[in-house]
């Protein structure tokens, strides 16, 4: 693969550069330093495709969850968990990103969506559902929101892009636009309001209606909050 030769040349220059400079300071700690970088880079999280942002002239918006910039965090890989790396979660391509965390790497490396079976990053939990029918929408990865033995809340974040012609180029605008899934009775539901609830627990819906009225500056001004405090009040009332 491309990015892994060019990952293999650059450690080989390293390699050579460190090297010499351990035959003149005789400094052993840079080769313990070395050992430690090429271990880290063969543990196959970083056996990806390299990830270029072509859309980096942007209106100070960004396409990423949460921050711009890398974040610790934990991510199952391959069947293997890595922890305490460098992550950061792209919405508007739904793909997970990392970097060597050897302060002296230029690549970023987007994971095989496949081989990513959950991470969790800035203390959010995110899972990867598949094979699901969501009647168009995206399959993918999903924050989990609320999940007991009766209902799970899924919250799927999503990035759009705008383009507009500007005097440097096209400067692109992202804008959240999330939606949200229920796991119940066995089905999948996208719900995007708390009407759809209507059809999806009709015995609840009463008490649906009546925690809309008392979290309404909620449901407008948070979403995400509102959609795990309703789903959590319910599944105090299921059966």
């Amino acid at each position: 693969m491309f990015l892994n030769k060019k990952i293999t040349l650059y450690f080989t220059c390293l390699f050579f550069t460190i090297a010499t400079l351990a035959q003149t300071s005789k400094n052993h700690d840079v080769y313990e330093a070395y050992d430690a970088i090429v271990s880290q880079e063969n543990t196959g999280l970083y056996n990806g495709t390299e990830f270029k942002d072509i859309y980096n002239n942007t209106d100070k918006t960004h396409r990423y969850y949460n921050l711009f910039d890398f974040s610790r965090g934990t991510v199952v890989y391959d069947g293997q968990l890595y922890s305490n790396v460098l992550l950061k979660y792209d919405l508007f391509e739904d793909q997970l990103i990392t970097k060597s965390d050897d302060n002296m790497s230029v690549f970023s490396v987007q994971l095989i969506s496949g081989k990513v079976s959950n991470f969790t990053l800035y203390t959010h939990d995110f899972v990867r559902l598949s094979n699901i029918d969501l009647n168009g929408n995206k399959n993918g990865f999903y924050e989990v929101g609320f999940k007991s033995e009766k209902v799970e809340l899924y919250i799927k974040n999503v990035k759009t892009k705008k383009e507009k012609a500007v005097s440097s180029g096209v400067q692109y605008r992202f804008k959240s636009d999330n939606f949200y899934m229920v796991y119940y009775n066995g089905h999948y539901k996208v719900v995007n309001a708390y009407r759809d609830f209507k059809d999806l627990m009709p015995d609840q819906y009463q008490q649906v209606k009546d925690f809309y009225k008392s979290y309404r500056a909620l449901y407008k001004s948070n979403r995400n909050s509102f959609m795990i405090k309703l789903v959590t009040y319910l599944d105090g009332s299921l059966l």
